[in-house]
């Protein structure tokens, strides 16, 4: 699950940079630096880790409540705070945040290497 989790992150955020690559290009071209562009891509992909780390906790936590209700109509559960690993939820948060920032920069690296007006006309 952890595999799937990562290369889900690492498409969605390359395929968001890419189908913007002549928005990315008319920024250079107007005059953004790539130190801003860079700067953008980060807070960017930050944006995307930190929603995923939110969201995926919610649903967790949510989950493994469901969970915790079954299986208590069966056999009788005291509630433990071990059920809900705090720091392993951060350890997690913290992995996702990372990955999202690093798959920011990949396909980056890619618009940057290739000239201005092949991106902004679109030419593979």
């Amino acid at each position: 699950v952890s595999i799937i989790s990562i290369l889900n992150i690492i498409n969605t955020i390359s395929t968001n940079l890419i189908l913007r690559t002549q928005e990315i290009s008319i920024y250079k071209a107007v005059g953004m630096t790539k130190f801003s562009i860079k700067k953008m891509t980060f807070f960017e992909a930050l944006f995307y880790g930190i929603n995923a780390t939110i969201y995926g906790s919610i649903i967790a936590i949510g989950i493994v409540g469901l969970i915790f209700i079954k299986f208590n109509k069966i056999v009788e559960f005291e509630w433990d705070s071990s059920l809900l690993p705090l720091e392993h939820i951060l350890i997690v948060g913290i992995c996702s945040i990372g990955i999202s920032i690093l798959a920011g920069y990949i396909p980056l690296k890619r618009i940057n290497d290739r000239a201005i007006m092949e991106n902004i006309r679109g030419e593979e």
